[in-house]
């Protein structure tokens, strides 16, 4: 599981936005918090993937709308980690949009600055892993 502090220290995400994602119900953590030291909200890896990639997209210059966010979030939720070492395998890696209610991943550009603004869902699910319990 992935506190909203660890989500958000990967994605460069303000933690007052996922709050308010979290206060407005775009997105729900898997696990509510409570009041008092370790008791934080947390999320599954696969949400928290996407969350992440929707936080890297919301604060590149393309942005984010709230729609996406969750669009993006339910994709993930919907693939499994193994479906993504797959991608991962292929050399597909760089997040490029949802097609049919599925992330679509493509292969890092050859050309310097190609993929701004597209999070690398490969590091971004490592450094997920390394923090989560």
């Amino acid at each position: 599981m992935i506190t909203k502090q660890e989500l958000c220290a990967v994605c460069g995400l303000p933690p007052t936005t996922l709050q308010n994602w979290i206060g407005s119900g775009l997105i729900t953590p898997t696990v509510s918090g409570g009041i008092g030291p370790g008791n934080a909200a947390k999320f599954a890896l696969m949400t928290a993937a996407g969350i992440a990639v929707a936080g890297v997209l919301h604060q590149s210059d393309r942005g984010c709308s709230k729609a996406y966010v969750q669009q993006v979030m339910a994709a993930f939720e919907g693939v499994s980690e193994d479906w993504l070492r797959e991608k991962f395998s292929a050399g597909r890696t760089v997040f490029l949009d949802v097609h049919n209610g599925v992330p679509r991943l493509v292969g890092k550009p050859q050309f310097a600055g190609g993929c701004e603004g597209r999070p690398d869902v490969e590091t971004l699910l490592k450094e997920l892993r390394a923090r989560s319990d």
